[in-house]
């Protein structure tokens, strides 16, 4: 996990500067992504879309995130930092 998370840290950060809070916010960004990946179904049942996640065994329970609006076709001029960091983590 820790090979992908840097692969594709430097994949999506590039040359981009960040202040200590922002890196701080997308790295915890990522690990939330990384912590959704599906291991394994739950069941098989090819009806119950349920999966286990690394999620699972850290909290005991499934993690449910609200949709956010698209950021990837914005210039990144016109983005704020809250913007800027929830792009390039869409981007990742």
């Amino acid at each position: 996990m820790v090979r992908s998370f840097k692969h594709h840290f430097r994949r999506v950060i590039g040359d981009s500067l960040f202040t200590f809070e922002e890196l701080n916010t997308f790295v915890i960004e990522i690990e939330g992504i990384l912590n959704l990946r599906p291991i394994t179904p739950l069941s098989s049942d090819p009806n119950d879309l349920l999966v286990l996640t690394p999620a699972h065994c850290l909290i005991g329970k499934p993690v449910t995130r609200l949709p956010e609006s698209q950021l990837t076709c914005v210039p990144d001029n016109r983005l704020s930092a809250w913007q800027h960091i929830t792009k390039v983590r869409q981007d990742f």
